[in-house]
């Protein structure tokens, strides 16, 4: 076991989990230390922190890599034999010797495509099995809308998006659109409510799971109702009323490309999707085993390096693709749509660890 702060990483289920222990045993071969910040000054002072012990082996987990300078930053760390860095990110413009990439928004949080009970109480994500049977996953006529775009919070990359939907009248018409933007002090119009997202489901125990679009946060026993963020849950409806994902990725750096749910979600939902992200998103998914829709989607805007020129080529791909047969498109996409589904839940996301952790301890 790798003891991770208060997480645990289980071998023989091949994920982590959460744990009371913060003690290192005396013995600790491994010691692992899961990062959840973008901040280089943290993660730099707790690596350095780390490489003053005597651990033999130091695994560092980084999430929430929302950096520039992180790849530079792992860099500089390439000659000390005791550390390792994970993470869910893979670099676009240099290999890196002392990375993995380890996914873990490919792993948790299962809400968003649960196959089992590896939740905080037993069964506890049989809703989202449940909620899973309500995807339309194939081609059906007379859906009202082509596109998706339910952009989360305020980034650069989200507001390109939403400004080029809302400034090109063919787009604006086709799309859902959402995007927790502030302006003036309030938050921009256009939630899941007002898409006629369903703002509840029912758990096996006859409670209600109330969906957010706040943070994951549990409002009492008394109101019956259990709180998670709109980032955990596949939004079924609008998928089964549209056809393709607008992804704005959580990072749109170019030294490195990020993979979170945005893209997770359009997998679980065997849809096509255009992402506005870093340079060579698209080319870094591909390196991860998945595919994309190239030749059938213009993807040639991931290989543009200026990321204004990259989006607008990407929204030039959206403005093509809105003038295709949806039917022809799923047809097309039919076998690339399955392998990535099957991709994503047959892949072990944190087998690099494991492979790792089995070559020091035998």
């Amino acid at each position: 076991m790798i003891f991770c702060n208060d997480l645990v990483f289980n071998i023989v289920d091949k994920r982590f989990t959460w744990v009371d222990d913060h003690t290192i045993p005396d013995n600790t071969k491994v010691w692992g230390e899961w990062i959840w910040t973008g901040n280089i000054n943290i993660i730099k002072d707790k690596v350095n922190k780390l490489l003053n012990t005597n651990i033999p082996h130091i695994f560092v987990m980084i999430n929430e890599s929302n950096h520039p300078e992180l790849v530079d930053v792992i860099k500089e760390y390439q000659d000390e034999p005791r550390l390792m860095f994970f993470g869910d990110f893979l670099p676009t413009m240099t290999d890196l010797t002392n990375h993995r990439p380890s996914i873990s928004w490919f792993v948790e949080p299962t809400n968003y495509y649960s196959s089992n009970s590896n939740g905080w109480k037993k069964n506890s994500h049989q809703w989202a099995i449940d909620l899973r049977k309500n995807l339309i996953n194939d081609y059906s006529p007379n859906r009202p809308k082509l596109f998706d775009a339910l952009l989360g919070m305020q980034k650069h990359n989200r507001t390109f998006v939403y400004d080029a939907i809302n400034n090109n009248t063919r787009l604006k018409d086709l799309t859902f659109l959402s995007y927790f933007r502030e302006k003036d002090g309030e938050l921009e119009k256009g939630t899941w409510k007002a898409l006629n997202m369903p703002q509840y489901h029912a758990w096996p125990d006859g409670d209600n799971f109330w969906i957010t679009h706040s943070s994951s946060k549990v409002p009492g026993p008394s109101l019956g109702f259990r709180a998670v963020s709109r980032y955990s849950v596949v939004p079924w409806d609008l998928y089964n009323q549209s056809y393709y994902s607008i992804v704005a990725e959580t990072s749109d750096h170019s030294t490195y490309s990020q993979f979170t749910e945005k893209v997770a979600k359009p997998i679980i939902g065997r849809r096509p999707f255009v992402v506005f992200g870093g340079y060579r998103y698209l080319r870094n998914l591909r390196r991860l085993g998945f595919k994309t829709f190239n030749g059938i989607i213009d993807e040639s805007y991931d290989e543009i390096e200026v990321y204004e020129d990259r989006w607008q080529c990407a929204v030039d791909a959206l403005t093509a693709l809105s003038f295709e047969d949806p039917e022809q498109i799923y047809h097309k996409t039919e076998k690339i749509r399955i392998h990535n589904y099957k991709h994503f839940l047959n892949t072990n996301w944190h087998q690099h660890v494991s492979d790792e952790l089995n070559n020091i301890l035998g």
